[in-house]
């Protein structure tokens, strides 16, 4: 009896050992089993964010047919939804598309109704085939979805009325196709490394092509975005950089507005018109381009103002045979050869631009006639700030022409041109200097203090007065004895001409304001909590005072040299743009001023996090991350483990990096994400979550495995109990 019972409790105790055991392991799997949970939790929703949900080979949608019309198409198929109402459009979401190389991916066909395509991936549409191809289509919307290895990624074709927005269409032919096509909206995209042209209109009107990015696309005569035959569009606030070809070229395409966009480091140009007539071509910036920042052949009556086109390998903007335009207000510095240059262009008005540092001329006419050059800057150039060769009837007047080899230069039958009230100092070797050129006309300009002469006339039947009124030379050495203002001998002007000027002015007759050159910052650069800095040229012969103000007036804030503004004054000023002004008066009371709009941001990213949730469970396999950021000037995305190595990222889903996770011990686990914006500030959101890594049994239900074993196990014990 009592060998019995000493059995008995010898199988309880293994039996509750067992148990026990189990309940450990129980335990173990709980970590793995939440961490699966909340894996498939994530994974059910990025499946309704992204494609891949439902594969297909092609997808053909004709609303004037029997077969293919949307109403069947949603029946039959799960990835298709709504009435094809404004409020309640047809969606088709979630889809990966394989053309196979033999026809389009997508193809909707006379449609009317209202629907979207979103987060769908198409790709394989080769040989003229499209990823997504709309014929006679209006009222859609193309969202959120990718393009890649297609002939033509985004394809719409005799259609009206649709949003093409925050796509990615990479790697194809060309990227996105508006073939006669008007009243579009292509928004947001991100086309790169296409093969021919990022954005292309062919024969369509009235569409809004606006804050894309087209860099890296085409062979060498593609662009970024290209325009043929096509008018009245607007091309606003791309980014269309590092292309192969143009960053923006309009060909044969009329009445557009080319605003606000950045056009650098293209391989050929900037921006391109090609036979274009009547565009606005305004404040784009066209730096670093291996040709021309902005070139113009054969156009006319186009209007190029306050563009910003420096260290071009060429010209910052050239006119080749162009008419009737106007070149304005536009920054063009430090390029190879000249800042403005106009080859067998007439009735062009330039006007008012900043040409500094360029190789060769600040201002260039070429066989260029009956055009005004006025109000310009043309300093600090290895030749000539203002060149004329055989160009007629022109107008120089008001431009300062400092600090090059020579200030002005007409050369070679470059005749019947009137210079006035220039500013021609300082130059290495003349102010002013005729070659070849005769029936000219210079009065009232001020010419002093250059290294060579001030003036040189090797021509002939020059005028260098007009007839009371002559110009201030610096190195006059005679008397004004009538207090008139006018010398009483003639001023001879050096060169084989014998000419002489009858009028020179004894004083300055000082009526010309100063002039201002804002050379930083640039229109629409951004700036943080820092306070700028500041670099303006002031030219004026008698500059009494300089001046600032951010606030139209109410504070100003005097300088002397070129510097960084107060932090107390930058820190009154609200986010947003800016119009910074700066004031010089001279001793004779004129004032001048310039003036130049930038942008202040001192907020930092917002981070949200989606995903992960603080204290989620995971185990071996890294997590997926969801997050949002809240900035419109986002520049770089990172995150960090538990302080550790800091890893960048573009997207704002994905999957933590599975060999730093692997790296990590058991236990709590700190996943930073940080943001960055272009103007410095930087902000950052953490989420706390717990590594726990179990050892699993495949192909069993584990949790009804385990509660099988236990309640067994109490059956058997409470039987040999009762024995």
């Amino acid at each position: 009896m009592k060998s019995d019972t000493l059995v008995r409790k010898k199988k309880l105790i293994i039996s509750l050992i067992v148990l026990i055991s189990l309940v450990i392991i129980n335990n173990n799997l709980r970590a793995s089993l939440i961490n699966n949970r909340n894996n498939l939790k994530y994974n059910n929703e990025t499946n309704l964010k992204s494609a891949g949900f439902w594969q297909e080979t092609d997808i053909y949608i004709d609303d004037d047919s029997i077969l293919y019309t949307w109403a069947l198409t949603k029946i039959a198929y799960a990835w298709c939804s709504g009435s094809g109402t404004w409020n309640n459009p047809y969606i088709i979401e979630n889809v990966t598309v394989n053309g196979g190389f033999t026809d389009n991916s997508i193809t909707i066909m006379d449609s009317d109704v209202y629907f979207i395509i979103r987060n769908v991936t198409v790709y394989n549409s080769e040989a003229l085939y499209a990823g997504i191809y709309l014929n006679n289509v209006n009222n859609s919307w193309i969202y959120n979805s990718s393009a890649y290895n297609n002939d033509i990624g985004i394809y719409l074709e005799s259609s009206y009325n649709n949003t093409i927005l925050e796509n990615k269409v990479n790697n194809n032919d060309d990227g996105i196709l508006l073939y006669y096509s008007h009243d579009n909206y292509v928004w947001d995209n991100t086309v790169n490394y296409n093969d021919l042209n990022g954005i292309y209109l062919y024969y369509s009107w009235l569409n809004d092509v606006w804050n894309n990015t087209a860099s890296y696309n085409g062979w060498g005569t593609e662009a970024g975005i290209y325009l043929y035959e096509s008018d009245y569009n607007t091309i606003e606030m791309n980014y269309a950089t590092f292309n192969l070809g143009d960053g923006i070229y309009l060909d044969f395409s009329d009445n557009n507005d080319v605003w606000n966009n950045t056009v650098n480091y293209n391989d050929r140009n900037g921006i391109y018109l090609y036979n274009s007539w009547f565009n606005d071509v305004s404040n784009n910036i066209a730096n670093y381009n291996d040709r021309h920042g902005l070139i113009f052949d054969y156009c006319s009556n186009n209007t190029i103002i306050g563009n910003t086109a420096k260290e071009s390998y060429y010209d910052g903007i050239q006119l080749y045979y162009s008419y009737n335009s106007t070149v304005s207000e536009n920054i063009v510095n430090n390029n190879s050869y000249d800042g403005v240059r106009l080859i067998n262009s007439n009735n062009i008005d330039v006007l008012g631009n900043i040409a500094t540092g360029n190789y060769y001329n600040g201002i260039y006419l070429h066989f260029s006639n009956t055009s005004t050059i006025s109000e310009n800057i043309a300093t600090d150039t290895f030749y000539d700030g203002v060149f004329l060769y055989y160009s007629n009837n022109n107008t120089i007047s008001n431009n300062i022409a400092n600090y090059n080899f020579n200030g002005i230069f007409l050369e070679n039958n470059s005749n019947n041109n009137i210079a006035s009230e220039n500013i021609a100092n300082y130059n290495d070797n003349n102010g002013i200097i005729l070659n070849g050129s005769k029936n000219n006309l210079i009065y009232n300009n001020i010419f002093s203090n250059n290294s060579g002469y001030n003036g040189v006339d090797d021509s002939s039947n020059n005028y260098w007065d007009n007839g009371t009124l002559g110009n201030y030379w610096g190195d006059y050495s005679y008397y004004d004895n009538d207090g008139d203002g006018i010398g009483d001998l003639p001023y001879y002007i050096p060169g084989s001409a014998g000419s002489k000027d009858n009028f020179p002015i004894w004083n300055i007759r000082d009526e010309i304001s100063p002039t201002i050159g804002i050379f930083y910052p640039e229109p629409n650069d951004l700036f943080g909590i820092t306070a700028p800095s500041f670099n303006v040229k002031i030219y004026d012969a008698t500059l009494d005072t300089m001046w600032y103000t951010l606030d139209n007036g109410i504070t100003n804030t005097t300088f002397t040299t070129n510097g960084t503004i107060s932090q107390t004054l930058w820190d009154t000023v609200s986010n947003g743009t800016v119009t910074w002004t700066f004031y010089a008066n001279d001793t004779a009371g004129n004032i001048g001023f310039a003036d130049v709009t930038i942008r202040k941001d001192a907020y930092a990213p917002i981070i949200t996090i989606n995903n992960p949730q603080d204290d989620a469970v995971i185990g071996a396999t890294a997590p997926n991350f969801d997050i949002s950021i809240d900035e419109p000037n986002l520049d770089k995305t990172w995150y960090s483990l538990n302080g550790g190595t800091n890893v960048l990222f573009t997207e704002l889903t994905g999957t933590i990096i599975q060999d730093l996770w692997d790296a990590l011990p058991e236990g709590i686990v700190i996943i930073r994400f940080y943001a960055n914006d272009t103007a410095g500030n930087i902000s950052f959101q953490e989420v706390s979550v717990v590594k726990a890594i179990s050892q699993e049994i495949p192909g069993y239900n584990l949790l009804l495995l385990l509660g099988v074993i236990s309640t067994v196990t109490i059956i058997i014990i409470k039987k040999r109990l009762n024995h």
